[in-house]
């Protein structure tokens, strides 16, 4: 009886020591905790799991303001295997530790909800196989059953592809959604949707960061004009000389105020698609606007003109190693000029 007594005093000193989190990485970067629950005691209940679960690779700032929803929300799954509740745990931390990180609000209403698991799974796990994020969607999926009802979440599931780029705008595509902004049915209108398409082809930004930029964060100097980004992935951006001149005067008009619908008090999910949706049924479809093609297409043109990768990661606000699915679509060198360059390299 003393062994054993021993044996379990021992078992629970080990646990205690190794649910202490540790310091880890900027926790606006999804991570992947590696949780010990304490698995040594046979008894321990789901309950009892999902109440000593403890990552060991969130900062102890970012768990502290993401510990009740992810422990309240995996206990409304009614989950019945310890193991599944530790799988299960660790894939809500990691949505809530990117979500905390992009300044949503860590309500399941809104990082539950379909599109916004999506929209994680593409831009927070887009390093993951696809089988380790199918996996995650399910996960999510069965939490978002549980708290915001079945009704947003169909059993069967579309799998998730490999993610492929969209291709660039060709020139002449720009140039064809230039003319229907230039015709949409108000100055109001046109001026946004301008914004939006400059801001996207000329500087790279995403839907997001156009929606949040001011007029404020856009300067010019001798070398040209840069957009400050405040939001998110904190950075500054040269834009491309063929839009410098709309981008700045737009800033200038709007002063303190958003560059895209400077009339607005806050910034909302979806104002920007539900802008192109509403311009689109006042004016027709746009020519297959897409503001994800371009920001593609700017990042294309960088890659095309000899950007350093690595620079051009911390200008788009992406890892280096998600450059490499544009990599298809750049077009082929020549291949007397590309010996030569190769064979050329390592001159001064």
């Amino acid at each position: 009886m003393g062994q054993e007594q021993a044996r379990e005093d021992g078992d629970e000193r080990s646990s205690a020591s190794s649910l202490r989190p540790t310091a880890a990485p900027d926790h606006k970067t999804p991570v992947r905790p590696q949780p010990h629950t304490g698995r040594g005691s046979k008894r321990q209940s789901v309950a009892e799991t999902i109440a000593r679960f403890s990552p060991r690779s969130v900062p102890p700032s970012a768990w502290a303001r993401i510990e009740a929803p992810a422990r309240q929300w995996v206990s409304h799954a009614a989950l019945t295997d310890t193991r599944e509740a530790v799988v299960v745990m660790s894939v809500v931390s990691q949505l809530l530790v990117w979500a905390d990180g992009h300044g949503e609000p860590l309500e399941p209403e809104v990082l539950l909800h379909p599109e916004t698991i999506d929209r994680f799974l593409a831009e927070g796990c887009g390093h993951l196989k696809v089988g380790t994020r199918a996996t995650y969607r399910t996960h999510l999926r069965r939490i978002g059953r549980a708290l915001i009802g079945p009704e947003l979440f169909p059993p069967k599931t579309i799998p998730i592809p490999a993610q492929e780029p969209l291709a660039p705008y060709r020139p002449e595509e720009i140039a064809a959604q230039l003319a229907w902004v230039h015709g949409l049915p108000s100055a109001h209108m046109a001026a946004n949707a301008e914004i939006l398409l400059a801001l996207g082809v000329g500087a790279g930004l995403d839907a997001t960061e156009m929606a949040r930029v001011r007029g404020s964060e856009i300067s010019r100097d001798p070398d040209g004009v840069v957009v400050e980004v405040t939001a998110r992935h904190r950075r500054i951006v040269p834009v491309l000389a063929s839009w410098e001149e709309l981008i700045f005067r737009r800033a200038r008009q709007v002063g303190e105020r958003y560059c895209f619908r400077p009339e607005r008090t806050a910034v909302i999910r979806h104002q920007t698609s539900n802008f192109i949706a509403r311009c689109a049924k006042a004016a027709g479809a746009p020519p297959a606007l897409s503001l994800q093609r371009l920001r593609t297409t700017w990042l294309v043109t960088q890659l095309v003109a000899g950007t350093p990768p690595n620079e051009l990661a911390r200008l788009s606000g992406i890892q280096a190693v998600q450059l490499a699915k544009y990599f298809d679509l750049l077009p082929d060198a020549d291949p007397t000029s590309l010996r030569a360059q190769v064979r050329d390299a390592e001159q001064p």
